[in-house]
């Protein structure tokens, strides 16, 4: 009898960078018994922690489940920058689109950015 494991093998992170200068070790609970809540987030990467936390903030009873460890998938490969930069120049966005709308632009990219770092904190 053949042993089928998760999509993320035994769960662990794999070797890289990050995983190795993580300065935080957790140990994955497994959910027991019956989970009362709200809402399931389903995934504990950038993404669906960010939607907990949220949710959370605004009184809902969230569980967040994961098949590996947080941030396992692509939110534990990536550089993790916060990077306000965009594919053209504000100035080329102004130029076509008129002050407004690179002005509206430009707010949500350094909104963006306090956004992460409040979750992050």
């Amino acid at each position: 009898m053949s042993v089928t494991k998760s999509y993320a093998g035994d769960g662990g992170y794999p070797a890289s960078y990050y995983a190795a200068t993580r300065n935080i070790i957790r140990t994955p609970v497994k959910l027991q018994g019956r989970v009362e809540t709200d809402i399931c987030v389903v995934g504990a990467g950038y993404t669906g922690l960010a939607t907990a936390i949220h949710l959370a903030e605004k009184g809902n009873k969230v569980t967040v489940v994961e098949g590996a460890q947080v941030g396992w998938g692509a939110s534990g490969r990536n550089g993790g920058q916060i990077v306000n930069g965009l594919n053209v120049s504000l100035s080329t966005i102004r130029s076509r689109f008129g002050e407004d709308a690179a002005r509206f632009i430009g707010g949500l990219v350094q909104e963006g950015g306090r956004i992460i770092r409040r979750l992050v904190s």
